[in-house]
């Protein structure tokens, strides 16, 4: 990762294939049926994922931003019939934590078995990925390429 500004922190595509590789280490455990990235952040990892495990995908569309400034969270996850547990919800960060929270609390309402994984884990974050790769422990703003 570049060195991070003091208030932005840059992620590049060559941190992002030397991640892809990390999770799959992390996850050689586990077995998904459905990958579940939320778009937008989480678009290009889930499709990465997707691709590698050959699985389903559905896509979760949520979002609490317009620009960087936040809004209201507007989640819409979709037809929960397609959706074959385990599920792996895949984002990109969890930053406060609160769209990750509200897709949590809406599988385990549907009971659908699932865990969360993001690139980046805000310290601030009410919601802990059950896996994350990088610790964020300021409130820098990462700058992910594919922005």
């Amino acid at each position: 990762m570049q060195v991070p500004t003091k208030h932005y922190l840059y992620y590049t595509w060559g941190d992002f294939e030397e991640d892809v590789l990390k999770i799959l280490r992390l996850l050689r455990d586990n077995i998904y049926h459905t990958i579940a990235p939320v778009a937008f952040g989480g678009l290009t990892l889930g499709t990465k994922l997707k691709n590698i495990y050959d699985v389903k995908t559905r896509i979760i569309f949520a979002s609490s931003y317009n620009s960087t400034k936040k809004g209201e969270l507007k989640v819409k996850v979709g037809d929960l019939t397609k959706m074959i547990s385990p599920v792996l919800v895949v984002d990109d960060i969890a930053d406060t934590g609160t769209t990750l929270d509200t897709i949590a609390s809406y599988l385990q309402n549907n009971n659908i078995e699932f865990d969360t994984l993001t690139l980046f884990y805000k310290k601030r974050s009410i919601h802990k990925p059950s896996f994350y790769l990088h610790k964020v422990e300021d409130d820098r703003w990462i700058i992910f390429p594919w922005e």
